[in-house]
């Protein structure tokens, strides 16, 4: 019965693992949602703004879970260099970690506003966690569409500057 099971487990792989590539792209709004929320918030404090953005952050988490499983299953698929597969995984499991800890941070922060300690580590948290978003994505697109993706069609001053050397 065993084997049965894992039979019926495979064809959803090949079906389920492609869809990674749609959800990543909902973390990455949510969560830059969620930062430029909290530079408007610096300007305009309101409780429905902060509402809002503990919304926003908690929607980024369900979809950094899901793209993070749908990545997984991906990756099992193989085709991938596997020392630039284990740091995208590496970064990509780390997004939702960073988001759950941002979460209870924003949630922290409503018991008490005026906590600065409780404001400046929530902030830090959010910074941290789109740093590494930033960093993951890179990572993955590499994977997908190689490390001189962003770079390839570039003007040449651009190539210069970056050291990029041109095919003659």
């Amino acid at each position: 019965w065993m084997e049965r099971l894992r039979a019926r487990k495979k064809p959803w792989r090949p079906f389920l693992a492609p869809f990674h590539s749609v959800v990543l792209h909902y973390t990455i709004g949510f969560l830059t949602l969620a930062f430029i929320l909290e530079i408007y918030r610096l300007r305009r404090p309101s409780r429905e703004l902060h509402r809002i953005t503990s919304l926003v952050i908690g929607l980024s988490l369900f979809s950094g879970l899901l793209s993070a499983s749908l990545g997984l299953l991906r990756a099992g698929g193989g085709g991938y260099d596997p020392q630039s597969l284990g740091l995208h995984r590496a970064f990509g499991l780390s997004i939702p970690v960073l988001t759950l800890l941002t979460w209870l941070a924003h949630i922290r922060l409503a018991r008490d506003e005026n906590n600065r300690w409780a404001r400046a580590g929530f902030r830090a948290l959010l910074g941290a966690a789109l740093a590494v978003l930033v960093v993951g994505g890179h990572l993955g697109g590499n994977l997908t569409h190689g490390s001189r993706y962003l770079v390839q069609n570039a003007p040449q001053f651009v190539k210069t500057l970056l050291d990029e050397e041109t095919p003659d």
